[in-house]
């Protein structure tokens, strides 16, 4: 068998970028409108949660301070504990992700 030629190749690659060209918009898309979508809908999501969290819990009173004293509770925490945790959870992965697709190109370069 012969290999391809350069138009056959040419054909392929065509076919190949005509079948990726939604995926690809979609890709650049994304990191755009997801923040606005969240943007968007936060205040009807927040209603929901709490309304959801109350039902849960079957709270049958309503705080008078507007929330400041729960929040003032869990605002060291969420500070102290939390955000670190995330950092360093998120700084791992992304150290790991970016160690393995090197790893990967250096093996397909040899």
């Amino acid at each position: 068998a012969l290999p391809p030629n350069d138009e056959d190749m040419l054909e392929v690659w065509k076919g190949m970028m005509a079948e990726t060209k939604t995926f690809d918009t979609l890709l650049v898309a994304t990191p755009i409108l997801a923040p606005l979508a969240a943007l968007i809908s936060y205040e009807t999501a927040a209603r929901v949660t709490r309304f959801c969290l109350d039902s849960l819990i079957h709270r049958t009173w309503e705080s008078v301070d507007g929330n400041t004293y729960q929040i003032s509770i869990l605002t060291p925490v969420v500070n102290g504990i939390v955000v670190p945790a995330v950092s360093i959870a998120l700084g791992t992965m992304t150290a790991t992700t970016v160690s393995t697709l090197r790893q990967r190109q250096v093996e397909i370069r040899n």
